[in-house]
């Protein structure tokens, strides 16, 4: 209450003469004191002030009365189960400047590379990212990542930062089941996206690339709603088989190396079938064969199997993919090996050129492809020399041929390069008989 809401009040003072001489006055205010809300049963009745001592107030105390406190304590009122205008992110990040090269990378380099052409997809992505904390932090891990195997510097804390924020920040804006608007989603599957694609350019990251797989087919369904105007279109399986079959031109007549490399293939995940004892590894070597058969004839074909590939990993129940994927499980390790590898047999420069023609490379010329292939063979390579003894012989061939793979980094190469080439001619020979047996 301030000054003026206070009422004048008049005083009697006597004069020099001895008469009484009427003045007013402000009033001083009396010293104000919090009201209680949490006093005692009886001081609220008597409205008196209690001085909420414990177990007997100072009044009842005084007055020998009754003195009875409220059971439990008064609860705060509950949040309201919704808001308006709710924003995305109550507590913004903060960037340094450096993340603006990373942000830069991905939208020119570093961005996945499915949906086929998806430049248009990724840049639509980028302009939508300032409203997803999540998506801006998984933008900038991939960023980070594919960069620093590139450059000198590394980049791996700020990759693995912004990875982790992303990751949190996902769950968080997943468990909140906010409504499924186009938006949300291609956001969420973006980030997914993102973080997978980081897992390829990890050493160690193979069970996460794995995982993040999995999680994509799990993650689509489980939005719901129409995808006809999601930013991820392309990636609806007929669409994504189109595109990448018009990139392809006609094949001519099957090449001997082709030829070799798919019978060796095959016969060593032939070899490996006899060891398995699951249904996941049974189911997902046989579709690994499928894949690989038509490879010297129609990669289109390939193509359409190989988007059914990882989608297999989704349909397993979380026991059978956990057992799938552990380290100690030899056969199911012999299993992906064959899973990583058959891209290669199906790769072909003019699937990976004609699509990435626009796309920018680094000052160093390596391009955005060789650098994910290169860590799927250090993968192989890595589950091979960890293989307990008696499972060995089962990865010669795959030995043999992810050893032999060569990677310039330049468009103007092959993806793959296996074995040996002595002026135009491939020498084969000695690799044929590599799990034939």
């Amino acid at each position: 209450m301030t000054d003026e809401a206070l009422p004048d009040q008049e005083i009697a003072i006597p004069d020099r003469a001895g008469t009484r001489q009427l003045i007013k006055c402000r009033p001083i205010p009396r010293k104000g004191h919090r009201k209680s809300r949490a006093g005692c049963f009886t001081c609220k009745r008597r409205k008196v002030k209690c001085n909420e001592a414990i177990p007997e107030c100072g009044q009842c105390r005084r007055l020998e009365l009754d003195c009875q406190y409220e059971s439990t304590p008064r609860s705060q009122p509950r949040e309201a189960d919704w808001t308006l205008g709710r924003p995305l992110s109550a507590t913004p990040s903060t960037f340094q400047m450096q993340d603006l090269r990373f942000f830069q990378h991905f939208l020119l380099t570093a961005y996945p590379t499915l949906p086929p052409q998806g430049d248009e997809t990724w840049q639509g992505v980028g302009q939508m990212s300032h409203q997803y904390d999540f998506l801006v932090h998984a933008m900038l891990g991939l960023g980070a990542s594919h960069l620093g195997m590139l450059d000198e510097q590394g980049y791996r804390e700020s990759a693995l930062m912004h990875r982790i924020k992303a990751i949190k920040l996902m769950n968080k804006f997943l468990s909140r089941r906010d409504p499924p608007t186009v938006p949300n989603r291609d956001a969420a599957l973006g980030t997914i996206l993102c973080l997978t694609y980081q897992s390829a350019y990890i050493a160690d990251g193979m069970t996460d690339f794995l995982i993040m797989i999995r999680g994509c087919y799990i993650l689509g369904p489980d939005m719901g709603g129409d995808w006809s105007t999601s930013l991820f279109n392309g990636f609806v399986r007929k669409t994504y088989v189109n595109t990448v079959t018009e990139l392809m031109p006609p094949r001519q007549q099957p090449e001997p190396l082709d030829e070799a490399v798919l019978k060796g293939f095959l016969a060593s995940a032939r070899r490996v079938a006899t060891l398995c004892q699951s249904l996941a590894e049974m189911e997902v070597l046989a579709l690994v064969q499928e894949i690989a058969m038509p490879a010297a004839t129609d990669l289109a074909h390939c193509y359409l199997l190989h988007s059914y590939l990882y989608e297999k990993l989704a349909q397993l129940t979380t026991d059978e993919f956990n057992s799938f994927i552990d380290p100690q499980n030899h056969v199911s390790r012999l299993v992906i090996m064959h899973m990583l590898t058959v891209v290669f047999v199906i790769s072909r420069k003019e699937v990976g050129a004609a699509s990435a023609d626009h796309r920018s490379t680094a000052t160093d010329g390596k391009g955005v492809y060789a650098c994910r292939k290169s860590m799927a063979v250090q993968w192989v390579q890595k589950m091979i020399s960890e293989l307990a003894d008696e499972y060995r012989p089962y990865s010669l061939w795959l030995e043999s041929f992810v050893n032999g793979l060569s990677f310039s980094f330049t468009k103007r190469d092959e993806i793959w390069k296996p074995f040996l080439l002595h002026n135009g001619t491939t020498i084969v020979a000695k690799f044929e008989g590599l799990g034939l047996g």
